[in-house]
């Protein structure tokens, strides 16, 4: 979970330069199954410090804070945003509780590490950016693909000026196949479209600001297949295929 890492790094780097060493204290909303990422990568950097967790499911919370040696432990998440002690806060909740907690953490004053997608519309995102930029705190969406080798290696590529004008991209990302339930399935609470599958569309949410100029044009396309290669799926059964075309100008 190399983003998570990187959104350390930088709050240490951008909003506390003048200090050589400082330790980031984080609170968690959200106990479920990602979660465990968030906080597997939090406890391997030297400047974060895990010190709450918030989860509706008292249980839930109460085995995560117990698995990753965190102090406190709430069903109110409200107890993270209104802790003076917690810096920055991961979202880890469903899709269509990210904007409102986003605003509320960004407006009490806590940097933020949003899980992917960012919210359910357009309108969700613009205004989680815009109360970033008055709140001046720092805002990030764990788009993971950015931080892929394959991705940071084409970054510098171009930017060691090795290619032209880019007109065209395409990006295809293999995912394990699954039956979507659940508030996945139900389009007012997931967004609809490609939006439950979580990382699908993020390959291109980088491109512009690896050198492809503005985005014009996506076309989006899921397939689904049958595809048991071990390094594909490593257990039996089908794949999804999400093809992205993308024109730029």
């Amino acid at each position: 979970m190399s983003y998570v890492y990187n959104c350390c790094n930088y709050i240490k780097k951008e909003k506390y330069p003048w200090r050589q060493f400082i330790m980031i204290k984080i609170g968690l909303i959200g106990a479920g199954t990602i979660s465990k990422r968030h906080l597997s990568a939090y406890t391997q950097n030297s400047h974060a410090q895990i010190v709450a967790i918030a989860d509706l499911n008292e249980s839930l919370a109460k085995e995560r804070a117990a698995e990753f040696g965190i102090e406190r432990y709430y069903t109110d998440p409200n107890a993270i945003l209104t802790d003076p002690q917690i810096d920055a806060v991961s979202i880890v909740t469903p899709t269509f509780t990210h904007s409102d907690f986003t605003v509320a953490a960004l407006k009490a004053g806590k940097h933020v590490l949003c899980e992917k997608p960012p919210a359910r519309t357009v309108a969700e995102v613009e205004l989680a950016v815009k109360t970033a930029q008055q709140t001046g705190k720092l805002l990030m969406y764990a788009f993971v693909c950015r931080f892929n080798p394959a991705t940071t290696f084409l970054k510098e590529y171009i930017d060691a000026g090795h290619m032209g004008p880019i007109y065209h991209a395409q990006a295809r990302r293999v995912v394990r196949y699954s039956v979507l339930n659940g508030w996945f399935a139900n389009k007012a609470k997931s967004g609809g479209g490609i939006l439950p599958l979580g990382g699908a569309g993020e390959e291109t949410s980088g491109y512009k600001g690896y050198g492809f100029g503005m985005i014009c044009e996506i076309c989006t396309a899921i397939l689904s297949g049958g595809l048991t290669s071990n390094h594909v799926n490593r257990t039996p059964g089908r794949t999804n295929i999400c093809h992205f075309f993308m024109a730029v100008d």
